[in-house]
């Protein structure tokens, strides 16, 4: 073969070859273009489409508040001694009667064995109390199913702060001194406090009342 035709030759396997890789490349280029092709970014499904987008919800947005209990407000019952006076249940209805019969003020403790006030004055407080058979019925834990009476108190007439000192328990009998009423009961006793030797109120609450006894009641400004 003479040196042209070798060089013809050469040529033509050089330019064969570009045309093959030519070809080549528009394939693969075809190939990847197809939705099935792995050119493509992202997340797939198994049949090539693309899963939609999900964006989570704003938890502030929508959301609905947790609704309050609707509360009643406080309000203070004045109390005249020797009247009776309505105890009211959650919803409005008359669960009970409250009667404040004495105060007294440096009263001498019933109790032989009782200690001289640490404070300044013996108080005791006489009380009647009836207990309605529909305060069983008073499911809120604010008013509750029974009358205690350890919740009467002397307190400051112009704070409603509790004065200093507290119950004494020793100044009365045990079975003088009143404690508790159950639904459908009724009770008369006395409730003793040794407190500082300043003008008082005596104050009883049950669920949205207070039941304040003034100092005008005793005679004290």
């Amino acid at each position: 073969m003479s040196p042209r035709t070798h060089t013809t030759t050469a040529r033509a396997v050089v330019a064969l070859a570009a045309v093959v890789l030519l070809l080549s490349g528009c394939t693969l280029v075809s190939s990847l273009a197809q939705p099935g092709g792995q050119a493509e970014t992202g997340a797939t499904s198994q049949d090539g489409a693309t899963p939609a987008t999900t964006t989570e919800p704003d938890e502030d947005l929508g959301s609905t508040p947790e609704p309050s209990s609707p509360g009643t407000e406080t309000v203070d019952v004045p109390v005249s001694i020797g009247t009776p006076v309505s105890i009211q249940g959650a919803d409005g209805g008359e669960v009970g009667l409250f009667t404040v019969t004495s105060v007294v003020p440096y009263a001498m403790c019933p109790n032989p064995d009782a200690d001289e006030s640490k404070y300044g004055m013996i108080v005791i407080v006489s009380v009647d109390i009836m207990a309605a058979p529909s305060l069983s019925a008073q499911t809120d834990p604010y008013y509750g199913q029974h009358f205690d009476l350890s919740k009467l108190d002397v307190v400051d007439p112009k704070t409603g702060t509790s004065t200093k000192g507290g119950p004494d328990y020793d100044c009365l009998t045990t079975g003088d001194r009143l404690t508790t009423v159950q639904p459908g009961g009724t009770a008369s006793g006395r409730l003793a406090f040794d407190v500082e030797d300043e003008s008082f109120a005596i104050r009883w609450f049950y669920g949205h009342q207070n039941f304040v006894v003034a100092p005008s009641e005793w005679g004290w400004d």
